[in-house]
Protein backbone atom coordinates (compact mmCIF):
# COMPACT_ATOMS: atom_id res chain seq x y z
CA UNK A 1 0.00 0.00 0.00
CA UNK A 2 2.70 2.44 0.51
CA UNK A 3 3.40 2.25 -3.65
CA UNK A 4 -0.18 3.70 -3.71
CA UNK A 5 -0.93 7.29 -3.36
CA UNK A 6 -4.57 8.37 -3.16
CA UNK A 7 -5.38 12.17 -3.82
CA UNK A 8 -8.94 13.56 -3.67
CA UNK A 9 -10.26 10.46 -2.44
CA UNK A 10 -14.10 10.59 -0.86
CA UNK A 11 -14.12 8.92 2.25
CA UNK A 12 -17.90 9.29 2.10
CA UNK A 13 -18.74 6.73 -0.09
CA UNK A 14 -17.91 4.14 2.32
CA UNK A 15 -20.27 5.45 5.22
CA UNK A 16 -22.77 5.81 1.65
CA UNK A 17 -22.20 2.24 1.38
CA UNK A 18 -22.90 1.39 4.90
CA UNK A 19 -25.70 3.28 5.42
CA UNK A 20 -27.16 1.47 1.74
CA UNK A 21 -26.37 -1.37 3.72
CA UNK A 22 -28.32 -0.94 6.61
CA UNK A 23 -31.48 0.13 4.65
CA UNK A 24 -34.01 -2.73 3.65
CA UNK A 25 -36.56 -0.69 1.57
CA UNK A 26 -35.67 -0.34 -2.19
CA UNK A 27 -31.90 -2.03 -1.97
CA UNK A 28 -32.14 -2.76 -5.70
CA UNK A 29 -32.32 1.10 -6.49
CA UNK A 30 -29.71 2.08 -3.86
CA UNK A 31 -27.06 0.01 -5.44
CA UNK A 32 -28.12 1.95 -8.70
CA UNK A 33 -27.80 5.48 -6.80
CA UNK A 34 -24.67 4.28 -5.44
CA UNK A 35 -23.48 2.73 -8.20
CA UNK A 36 -23.76 6.38 -10.32
CA UNK A 37 -22.51 8.74 -7.31
CA UNK A 38 -18.91 6.25 -7.12
CA UNK A 39 -18.74 6.65 -10.45
CA UNK A 40 -18.71 10.08 -10.35
CA UNK A 41 -16.90 10.50 -7.44
CA UNK A 42 -13.79 8.27 -8.42
CA UNK A 43 -14.01 10.32 -11.93
CA UNK A 44 -11.88 12.68 -9.49
CA UNK A 45 -9.86 10.47 -7.55
CA UNK A 46 -6.49 9.75 -8.80
CA UNK A 47 -4.48 7.29 -7.88
CA UNK A 48 -0.67 7.59 -8.69
CA UNK A 49 1.50 4.36 -8.47
CA UNK A 50 4.87 5.30 -7.67
CA UNK A 51 5.77 2.37 -8.91
CA UNK A 52 4.77 2.29 -12.65
CA UNK A 53 5.37 6.23 -12.98
CA UNK A 54 2.08 6.42 -14.19
CA UNK A 55 -1.42 7.76 -13.22
CA UNK A 56 -5.19 6.52 -14.12
CA UNK A 57 -8.40 7.30 -12.69
CA UNK A 58 -10.73 4.82 -10.52
CA UNK A 59 -13.65 5.54 -12.56
CA UNK A 60 -12.94 2.84 -14.86
CA UNK A 61 -12.82 0.31 -11.96
CA UNK A 62 -15.80 2.15 -10.37
CA UNK A 63 -17.81 0.93 -13.68
CA UNK A 64 -16.27 -2.44 -13.64
CA UNK A 65 -17.14 -3.24 -9.75
CA UNK A 66 -20.75 -1.97 -10.73
CA UNK A 67 -21.62 -4.79 -13.87
CA UNK A 68 -20.14 -7.05 -10.66
CA UNK A 69 -22.36 -5.66 -7.92
CA UNK A 70 -25.42 -4.73 -10.31
CA UNK A 71 -25.54 -7.32 -12.49
CA UNK A 72 -25.73 -6.71 -16.12
CA UNK A 73 -28.65 -4.88 -16.90
CA UNK A 74 -29.06 -2.46 -13.67
CA UNK A 75 -24.77 -1.23 -14.42
CA UNK A 76 -25.54 -0.57 -17.87
CA UNK A 77 -28.67 1.51 -16.79
CA UNK A 78 -26.56 3.22 -13.99
CA UNK A 79 -23.89 4.25 -16.46
CA UNK A 80 -26.20 5.29 -19.00
CA UNK A 81 -27.73 7.76 -15.96
CA UNK A 82 -24.61 8.47 -15.24
CA UNK A 83 -23.64 9.73 -18.91
CA UNK A 84 -27.17 11.66 -18.64
CA UNK A 85 -26.02 13.46 -15.83
CA UNK A 86 -22.80 14.89 -17.26
CA UNK A 87 -24.50 15.39 -20.76
CA UNK A 88 -26.99 17.29 -19.18
CA UNK A 89 -24.50 19.66 -18.11
CA UNK A 90 -23.80 18.03 -14.28
CA UNK A 91 -19.70 17.87 -13.71
CA UNK A 92 -19.42 14.69 -12.87
CA UNK A 93 -17.02 14.02 -15.13
CA UNK A 94 -12.99 13.99 -14.97
CA UNK A 95 -11.94 17.44 -13.89
CA UNK A 96 -15.51 18.72 -13.27
CA UNK A 97 -16.41 18.44 -16.87
CA UNK A 98 -19.72 18.28 -17.96
CA UNK A 99 -21.65 18.57 -21.11
CA UNK A 100 -22.49 16.52 -24.23
CA UNK A 101 -19.77 17.54 -26.36
CA UNK A 102 -17.03 16.21 -24.01
CA UNK A 103 -18.25 12.69 -25.03
CA UNK A 104 -17.92 13.95 -28.67
CA UNK A 105 -13.97 15.26 -28.01
CA UNK A 106 -11.03 13.21 -28.06
CA UNK A 107 -11.80 11.09 -24.34
CA UNK A 108 -15.16 10.92 -25.13
CA UNK A 109 -15.29 7.36 -26.32
CA UNK A 110 -13.90 6.24 -23.11
CA UNK A 111 -16.68 7.41 -20.96
CA UNK A 112 -19.53 5.79 -23.63
CA UNK A 113 -17.73 2.79 -23.56
CA UNK A 114 -18.43 2.63 -19.77
CA UNK A 115 -22.36 0.86 -19.42
CA UNK A 116 -21.05 -1.78 -22.32
CA UNK A 117 -18.16 -2.45 -20.09
CA UNK A 118 -20.33 -2.29 -16.96
CA UNK A 119 -23.15 -4.84 -19.19
CA UNK A 120 -19.65 -6.92 -19.64
CA UNK A 121 -18.46 -7.74 -16.46
CA UNK A 122 -22.13 -7.63 -15.06
CA UNK A 123 -23.11 -10.59 -17.47
CA UNK A 124 -19.68 -12.32 -16.90
CA UNK A 125 -20.75 -12.14 -12.82
CA UNK A 126 -23.93 -13.60 -13.37
CA UNK A 127 -22.25 -16.59 -15.07
CA UNK A 128 -20.25 -17.21 -11.93
CA UNK A 129 -16.76 -15.58 -13.53
CA UNK A 130 -16.97 -13.63 -9.68
CA UNK A 131 -16.45 -16.22 -7.98
CA UNK A 132 -12.88 -17.38 -7.93
CA UNK A 133 -9.69 -14.69 -8.56
CA UNK A 134 -8.52 -15.76 -12.11
CA UNK A 135 -11.83 -15.64 -13.94
CA UNK A 136 -12.61 -12.30 -12.11
CA UNK A 137 -9.72 -11.22 -13.54
CA UNK A 138 -10.13 -12.01 -16.61
CA UNK A 139 -13.90 -10.56 -16.25
CA UNK A 140 -12.33 -7.18 -15.51
CA UNK A 141 -9.78 -7.97 -18.47
CA UNK A 142 -12.62 -8.13 -20.78
CA UNK A 143 -14.28 -5.12 -19.48
CA UNK A 144 -11.21 -3.07 -19.43
CA UNK A 145 -10.30 -4.10 -23.27
CA UNK A 146 -14.34 -2.73 -23.88
CA UNK A 147 -13.39 0.51 -22.81
CA UNK A 148 -10.28 0.97 -24.18
CA UNK A 149 -11.58 -0.89 -27.74
CA UNK A 150 -14.29 2.45 -27.59
CA UNK A 151 -12.05 4.63 -26.35
CA UNK A 152 -8.96 4.43 -28.53
CA UNK A 153 -11.65 3.91 -31.38
CA UNK A 154 -13.02 7.90 -30.73
CA UNK A 155 -9.66 8.59 -29.93
CA UNK A 156 -8.19 7.33 -33.49
CA UNK A 157 -10.34 10.68 -34.77
CA UNK A 158 -7.85 13.22 -33.29
CA UNK A 159 -5.00 11.71 -32.90
CA UNK A 160 -2.64 10.19 -35.95
CA UNK A 161 -2.11 6.31 -35.95
CA UNK A 162 1.58 6.28 -35.39
CA UNK A 163 0.57 8.02 -31.83
CA UNK A 164 -2.66 5.90 -31.04
CA UNK A 165 -1.10 2.97 -28.53
CA UNK A 166 1.08 5.66 -26.86
CA UNK A 167 -1.05 8.10 -25.88
CA UNK A 168 -4.49 6.57 -25.54
CA UNK A 169 -3.05 2.78 -24.10
CA UNK A 170 0.43 2.25 -23.27
CA UNK A 171 0.36 4.96 -20.27
CA UNK A 172 -2.78 3.69 -18.61
CA UNK A 173 -2.11 -0.38 -18.98
CA UNK A 174 -0.61 -0.99 -16.09
CA UNK A 175 -2.10 1.02 -13.69
CA UNK A 176 -5.49 -0.68 -14.79
CA UNK A 177 -3.64 -4.34 -14.11
CA UNK A 178 -2.46 -3.09 -10.70
CA UNK A 179 -6.36 -1.70 -9.89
Amino acid sequence: WDMLKVSDASPSILEGVASELRSTSSASASWRCWSMDFSRRSADSVISAVLASTATLANPSAVLLSGVVLGARRAFLAQMLYLLQGACGLPVFSGGAAGALVMAGPTGGYLVAFPFAAFVTGLLAERAWDRKPLTMFFAMLLGSTVIFAVGLAQLSRFVPAGQLVASGLAPFVVGDLVK
